[in-house]
């Protein structure tokens, strides 16, 4: 019993080396005759071992797919943050930018404000000054000696207080004492009461005494000294808004 277990044994160990020795010649004279290279014979022992090629393939090409669209989604992803820090920073720097607009603007206004305060309390401070030029008292005194004399003798004061190129038209070329007088004697007609001013401007009688009355009399009518410093704040107005 022993020896057939052997026999049979030795008759399964010899067929099998048969068998790989009889693939091996087959695989030979394959590669010879056809010319099998590495892929061909690949698909050769597919066949002969049953293996599925098409759909090992279409496995391997779906990783490689999936792989590429990784890949590519990682490139988007990259991509969306360069783009949002770009954004970011253009929006840095137009807050950055319009901040710095700001703040000189800012200073811009407050120096206009500043020279604005300046000119308003200059007008203010000469306006006051001739408000109180008008009910000095010693304005005040030499208006009510003028009115308590004859009005020839009031006339005769009047064109002696006023400077000797007053006659000739020429107030504002006048210096800044000789156009004070002036603006004293215009000052003190203007608050004299109705009827001694009439008597008192009946007294220029002669040409040049007409002249230096119809003088004086534009000069009220002008509305000086009022009217000086109107005019010279709004040409300070205007150079203020040309600026």
């Amino acid at each position: 019993m022993t020896r057939v277990i052997k026999l049979f044994w030795d008759g399964l160990v010899y067929g099998s080396v048969t068998t790989v020795l009889m693939l091996a010649i087959f695989a030979a004279i394959a590669w010879y005759r056809f010319d099998l290279n590495k892929e061909k014979s690949f698909r050769l022992f597919a066949v002969l071992y049953n293996v599925d090629v098409a759909a090992m393939e279409a496995r391997n090409l779906s990783a490689a797919a999936r792989g590429a669209d990784e890949r590519a989604s990682y490139d988007d992803v990259l991509k969306e943050r360069a783009m949002a820090t770009l954004d970011q920073d253009l929006r840095d720097q137009a807050i950055n930018k319009g901040l710095a607009d700001l703040r000189l603007l800012q200073r811009d206004l407050m120096e206009e404000r500043r020279r604005y305060d300046l000119l308003k309390t200059s007008f203010d401070t000469e306006l006051q000054r001739l408000r109180s030029t008008a009910t000095n008292n010693a304005i005040i005194e030499l208006q009510q000696t003028l009115e308590s004399i004859k009005s020839s003798q009031a006339k005769d004061h009047i064109v002696r207080m006023l400077p000797s190129d007053f006659r000739n038209g020429r107030f504002t070329e006048l210096s800044d004492e000789d156009r004070a007088a002036v603006i004293d004697v215009v000052t003190i007609l203007k608050a004299m009461p109705l009827d001694k001013r009439k008597k008192l401007l009946g007294e220029f009688q002669t040409d040049e005494e007409s002249q230096i009355l119809a003088e004086l009399l534009k000069l009220i009518r002008l509305g000086v000294p009022e009217a000086k410093l109107i005019d010279d704040t709004r040409g300070q107005l205007q150079e203020f808004n040309a600026n």
